[in-house]
C-alpha cells in the first residue's frame, strides 16, 4: 500500500485521523487550504480547519508566507515540508506562487477528461491536484468518482475516502 497520500479537500471533513498509521506522510498543496478557507459554512469549515491542522500538524496559513526548504528537504520554497508544489503555472489558479513552470500534460489531461464527462463544472483544481498525486506517485483520497476516475485514467492511484478507511481497519 502507498504510505504517501495526498488528501482531496472532500476527504478532510470525513477523514478519521486516529486509524492512520504514523508510517503514513499526508501531503497538500495550496489549493486544499484556499478551498477550506473559501467554505462558507462555518461549523464545516471549522470541521476542515481541525481536519486540516491535525492532520499536517500545522495551521493553514491566512495569507501565503514562504519559507524556502534547502536541498536536502527538496529545495523548495513552501509553508512546511509536507506541502508539495503544484506542477503547473495556471491563471486563475489560487497561489501561483506555490506553482512551477511545468508542462501541464496531465493537468490538461484530466482536466480534458473531466470537461468531456462532465462540462457543467470547474475542474482546474481537480485537474492540478490530480497532476500533483501523479507526478510525486502519490495516492490520491477523493469522494469525487469522476476525480478518482480521471487521476487512475492517466497512470494515478486514487481511491474513496471509504475504501481507503476500509483497508486500513482490516490491516
Amino acid at each position: 500500500m502507498n504510505k504517501k497520500i495526498l488528501l482531496d479537500t472532500s476527504a478532510y471533513e470525513e477523514i478519521d485521523l486516529s486509524i492512520i498509521p504514523k508510517e503514513f506522510e499526508l501531503f497538500s498543496t495550496a489549493i486544499e487550504q484556499k478551498e477550506i478557507l473559501d467554505t462558507r459554512e462555518p461549523n464545516k469549515q471549522k470541521k476542515l480547519i481541525d481536519n486540516y491542522e491535525k492532520a499536517h500538524n500545522a495551521e493553514i496559513p491566512k495569507f501565503r508566507y514562504i519559507k524556502y526548504y534547502p536541498d536536502d528537504m527538496g529545495g523548495k520554497w513552501l509553508n512546511s515540508d509536507k506541502e508539495l508544489l503544484l506542477e503547473s503555472f495556471v491563471l486563475g489558479a489560487p497561489n501561483l506562487s506555490c506553482a512551477k513552470l511545468g508542462s501541464g500534460d496531465y493537468y490538461k489531461k484530466i482536466l480534458n477528461y473531466m470537461k468531456a464527462k462532465r462540462p457543467d463544472k470547474n475542474h482546474i483544481h481537480d485537474a492540478l491536484i490530480g497532476e500533483v498525486a501523479i507526478v510525486n506517485n502519490l495516492l490520491l483520497i477523493s469522494n469525487d468518482e469522476l476525480f478518482r476516475e480521471a487521476v487512475r485514467e492517466f497512470g494515478g492511484k486514487a481511491e474513496s475516502l471509504s475504501k481507503f478507511n476500509k483497508r486500513l481497519t482490516q490491516q
